[in-house]
């Protein structure tokens, strides 16, 4: 059971890590600079919880 969850972190982090990037990279609304900083918060949020997910599915070294 292990190794399928280490699994599913590992698909959640580098999904959440390709969509931060993705939300730049997709044309969206007008500039508007309110949306634009939530914009940035969101992309901040999701790589950082992404990289926590990549970084717990590496499991423990012994």
């Amino acid at each position: 059971m292990a190794p399928l969850i280490r699994m599913g972190f590992g698909v959640a982090g580098w999904s959440l890590m390709f969509s931060a990037f993705g939300l730049w990279a997709v044309p969206g609304s007008e500039n508007v600079p309110e949306l634009s900083l939530i914009k940035l918060g969101l992309s901040v949020f999701m790589l950082i919880g992404g990289l926590c997910c990549i970084v717990s599915a590496r499991g423990l070294r012994d």
